[in-house]
């Protein structure tokens, strides 16, 4: 939902098709976020197990080797990871 009025809930901001930022602690003239989730405490089990095969493990450092059409090449630990832009969308970090 787009909001020009401050609020204290997540906020995305987007320029261009292309996200910017996204805030945890809010702000104004951007998209507030919503979310329900239906997973289970075994659903995040196997989703924690996928991430850390791939090399993504908490406080793991991930740098941005390229972008192209909202594409991304990714450098996580010594290996790349290629995200197509519906996937890397879907991944904040903070």
């Amino acid at each position: 939902v787009w909001t020009d009025t401050d609020t204290d809930e997540w906020l995305l901001t987007v320029k261009n098709g292309i996200v910017k930022s996204c805030s945890r602690s809010g702000g104004k003239d951007g998209w507030q976020l919503y979310s329900i989730s239906r997973w289970t405490a075994q659903d995040g089990r196997k989703l924690k197990k996928h991430l850390e095969s791939l090399g993504i493990t908490i406080n793991s450092k991930i740098t941005i080797l390229s972008q192209n059409g909202g594409n991304l090449i990714c450098l996580i630990k010594d290996g790349r990871l290629a995200l197509d832009k519906n996937t890397a969308v879907k991944i904040f970090v903070y």
